[in-house]
């Protein structure tokens, strides 16, 4: 584990991301909705979401580089200096690291942590490619998130890996997702599979693999879509 985020750290990377989210305004329109997004990745998680083109909804999207619990308690205290309007996420992978006895602990911890102070999660077990990899196929095997880096780089023709934590290539992955044969729509109805399957079961979050409930987040982002 690595040292806490300084607060006075903390609130100098929101207010440089709030700095940054300006350019992504759009003049002249009723907001009636307001989310505020805060994700584990810097970069592709954070350019994902604020890539979807709503009308009477704000999105505002950063990541802090934290992981897990530390996460949550950081999205928290930013809770406290934002207004009520806001609804709060958190976006979290599990990204497995097998020699890590007390990851599975700090991942439940989270998520409840979370919920119990009234910010949704959106998480993902292995990584937050699995939610980009249901828009291709479906998924039933418990893979790492390698085999999902390789099936993303065949379907956007690069080295994923590589390429898709750079920021200009980060704001094009939901577009290119939006292209056939890719299909939203269906991966909305696989990961609902995935999840309904784990509800049932009642599994604790860090053992529900493979899983996602991104697409809780992306539903309701989609209300607000531009015609």
């Amino acid at each position: 584990m690595g040292k806490p985020t300084k607060k006075t750290d903390l609130k100098k990377k929101w207010a440089q991301g709030k700095r940054k989210k300006r350019a992504y305004a759009v003049e002249n329109r009723s907001i009636n909705k307001l989310f505020y997004i805060v994700c584990e990745g810097e970069v592709t998680e954070p350019e994902y979401f604020k890539s979807f083109r709503l009308t009477s909804a704000k999105v505002e999207s950063y990541g802090l580089g934290e992981s897990k619990t530390r996460l949550v308690e950081s999205t928290i205290d930013i809770k406290e200096n934002e207004s009520d309007d806001y609804e709060f996420w958190c976006v979290f992978d599990m990204d497995i690291v097998p020699s890590d006895s007390s990851q599975k602990q700090d991942f439940n911890n989270a998520v409840h942590l979370a919920e119990k102070n009234d910010i949704k999660v959106a998480y993902s077990n292995d990584c937050f490619e699995l939610w980009f990899v249901l828009h291709l196929k479906v998924v039933e095997q418990q893979f790492l998130r390698k085999k999902y880096y390789e099936d993303l780089g065949n379907f956007f023709d690069c080295n994923y890996e590589k390429q898709g934590k750079n920021r200009v290539f980060a704001q094009k992955i939901y577009d290119e997702l939006q292209k056939a044969p890719a299909n939203q729509a269906e991966a909305i109805k696989r990961a609902q599979k995935l999840w309904d399957k784990f509800e049932l079961e009642n599994t604790p979050p860090a053992d529900r693999n493979p899983c996602t409930n991104v697409h809780h987040l992306v539903k309701e982002l989609n209300e607000y879509l531009i015609d």
